[in-house]
Formats: structure tokens, C-alpha cells, sequence
């Protein structure tokens, strides 16, 4: 079997595999989860009879579990401002429980996804591919969503300063709104609060310096949490299971990080031998 992959860059983050051990736990930001092989299934709420589906598109903030078994799943974490959330609610087929399932134009993704994990796609290959078959310009063009540009500017700013930690009077200053201003605008808009975002992106940034080879400890300090315990119950709260997973010997798991990714992580890049590889898809989503 490929080794599970995890695909980070600025908007987005993939993995792709078969899940590690997963318990129930909130969603930081929106997801679309599609089954490649096996079969998927997921209990809202954590609650009554597992509902099986071949893909779900789970909103921000709501607690859930998915079981996928032994299934290989793309499991795809959205842009925290919702627009790819509002894109892809209009292919679902079904909704139930506040969850999307099964969407109408499934099968052009599961073929490219498929491809691009068997050949060991490059990040910079990927992104575009995954942009253009989340976003088509018709469902584009049809989405109810808006955005206030100083809840962007501030999700901005957050990506580039995750290690530093600003507090949110200093976000707030930044955009000529008050602390409690923010607090209520940002969850109005993104369905979180804005502390738990800025987590978010901490953990993103830690798993960046993961992927360079930094122990947890360090990366725990790195992106600036106060001691590796505390790193790993956030990580745990929010993914549902431990970062120590993503660092044994034994676990198969490439980190991938978009070359042209802004802010904190730009430095880090696709290792030489990913980025020498070749990732050919044709029209129709086949490799």
C-alpha cells in the first residue's frame, strides 16, 4: 500500500490514506472527506447509527465521528473564510444533520486524488489540479457567501505571525475594530472563535517544522506553545489523535509542503526527490 500523504499550504490542508486511529472531536475549520477505496460512514453529534456515504462535507465547529475503517480517504481541511464550503454545498445530493453528503461530481476528484497519491504528486503539482475541480466556475459564480475583508486581513495577518501569538487587541488595532468587535465578527463569519483559529494555525505551522525533521518538542516551542504537553492536547482536541503518531519509526507518512506557500512557512519546500516527480492528469481526472 502508498504511504499516506499530507499536503499543506496556505488555504488548505489534504491528507491522503488510511486515517490514523480517530476519535470524536470539534472541527476547526470546514471539511470535505471523500472515500477513494472502501467504504466511509460517519455519526453526527457523535450519536445513533453509523450513516454510510462516499463523501461528506462537514461545516466547521460540529462534533462528529467518521469511521472509514480500513478505507483510503482524501480528507480535505477548507479555507477558514468558507468559500470552498459554499462551492461545494450545491453538488451535495443530500443533507442531513447540517452534514452534505455524496456530491454529485465526486468521481472527476476521487480519479485525480487517486492519481496524484499513487504517483506521489508534488504540493505545487497538486493545488491547482484540487482548485479547479473544488472551485468550477459555474458553482463559482452561484455561491452565497461573503466574506468581510477585515475578518480576511486578519486571517492573513494570523498565517504569517501563527508563532508569534499577536493578542487579539492587536488584531483587532490592525483593522479599526475593538477587541470585542473582533471576537464577535470572526465567529459570526468564519463559525469559530478566533482564539481557536489562531490554534489552528499554530498547529499547521508546528506540522511544517515536523516536516522538517524538528522533534515535537521543538516544534511545540517553535510555534510558540508553552511546552510540548500543552502542543499535544491541542493537536489531539482538534484532530483526534496525537502528533507523536505523525513521528514514529514505523508510521508512513510524507509531509508535503507547498514551495510557494506564504508567510511562516514559506521556507520550508518540497524535498528534492518529490519535486523531481512528474504528476499527469487529463481532462477527465485520470492519471
Amino acid at each position: 500500500m502508498s504511504a499516506s500523504l499530507l499536503y499543506l499550504a496556505d488555504r488548505r490542508a489534504l491528507f491522503m490514506g488510511t486515517p490514523l486511529t480517530i476519535r470524536r472531536h470539534v472541527l476547526p475549520v470546514s471539511r470535505m472527506i471523500l472515500c477513494l477505496e472502501g467504504e466511509l460512514r460517519y455519526q453526527p453529534f457523535g450519536e445513533g447509527p453509523l450513516i454510510p456515504c462516499s463523501s461528506l462535507l462537514l461545516p466547521v465547529g460540529l462534533p462528529v465521528t467518521v469511521d472509514s475503517s480500513e478505507a483510503l480517504i482524501a480528507d480535505c481541511y477548507l479555507d477558514v473564510c468558507g468559500f470552498d464550503y459554499a462551492v461545494l454545498r450545491q453538488q451535495a445530493r443530500r443533507c442531513e444533520h447540517a452534514i452534505y453528503c455524496d456530491l454529485r461530481d465526486e468521481q472527476p476528484l476521487r480519479e485525480m486524488l487517486n492519481a496524484a497519491r499513487l504517483q506521489l504528486a508534488p504540493a505545487a503539482a497538486l493545488w491547482p489540479q484540487l482548485e479547479a475541480l473544488l472551485n468550477p466556475a459555474d458553482l463559482v459564480a452561484s455561491a452565497e457567501h461573503y466574506s468581510d475583508p477585515r475578518v480576511e486581513q486578519v486571517v492573513a495577518r494570523i498565517k504569517r505571525t501563527a508563532r508569534d501569538n499577536l493578542s487579539v487587541d492587536e488584531l483587532a488595532a490592525g483593522v479599526g475594530l475593538s477587541g470585542s468587535r473582533l471576537l464577535s465578527l470572526f465567529k459570526q463569519q468564519a463559525g469559530i472563535p478566533i482564539r481557536r483559529y489562531r490554534l489552528w494555525r499554530r498547529l499547521h505551522y508546528a506540522t511544517c517544522l515536523l516536516a522538517e525533521g524538528c522533534s515535537l518538542t521543538e516544534a511545540a516551542m517553535g510555534s510558540g506553545f508553552s511546552d510540548s504537553s500543552h502542543f499535544s492536547r491541542t493537536f489531539s482536541d482538534m484532530l483526534g489523535f496525537q502528533p507523536s503518531a505523525l513521528t514514529r519509526s514505523h508510521c508512513e507518512l510524507k509531509i508535503l509542503v507547498n514551495p510557494a506557500n506564504g508567510g511562516e512557512s514559506a521556507a520550508i519546500s518540497t524535498p528534492p526527490e518529490l519535486a523531481a516527480s512528474s504528476f499527469k492528469c487529463d481532462a477527465h481526472g485520470r492519471g
